[in-house]
């Protein structure tokens, strides 16, 4: 099971505003898996593993708490012999495999990027997956 977590300005004032988040339930079905109400100061931005990093199929790679741009890019299986994720500042050239990692969330793929991922792109950043076209 994957599950985000986000926020959407919805318009343009509301622009790199703060988000709380006071209370996050994930159920399946009756049976409740994570349910926090972040109790504690979290100067860390790290996640409570007692609660969360035990539910996730990824382990601690699973969590990711960001106070920056991130996107998340991801798409539906298959795909095919996928060997990577390129980036690239121009759709037409230029592209370089992104060092990005892939998770597997059952019938989709994620990759995560970040202001780090993307440093080298400040003004566009794209895109692509591509293959071996081989097993």
């Amino acid at each position: 099971m994957a599950t985000y977590f986000g926020g959407q300005p919805n318009q343009p004032s509301n622009i790199g505003q703060r988000l709380v988040y006071s209370r996050i339930k994930v159920t399946d079905g009756a049976t409740i898996v994570v349910n926090d109400t972040f109790p504690l100061s979290d100067p860390s931005n790290e996640a409570d593993p007692a609660l969360w990093i035990k539910e996730l199929d990824a382990g601690a790679a699973g969590i990711k708490v960001v106070d920056q741009d991130a996107y998340w890019v991801d798409w539906n299986k298959p795909d095919g012999f996928l060997a990577g994720v390129l980036l690239s500042s121009n759709l037409t050239s230029g592209w370089v495999d992104s060092g990005l990692s892939i998770l597997d969330h059952g019938t989709r793929r994620s990759v995560f990027a970040d202001t780090n991922a993307l440093v080298n792109y400040p003004t566009a950043a794209y895109f692509r997956l591509y293959s071996t076209n081989s097993p």
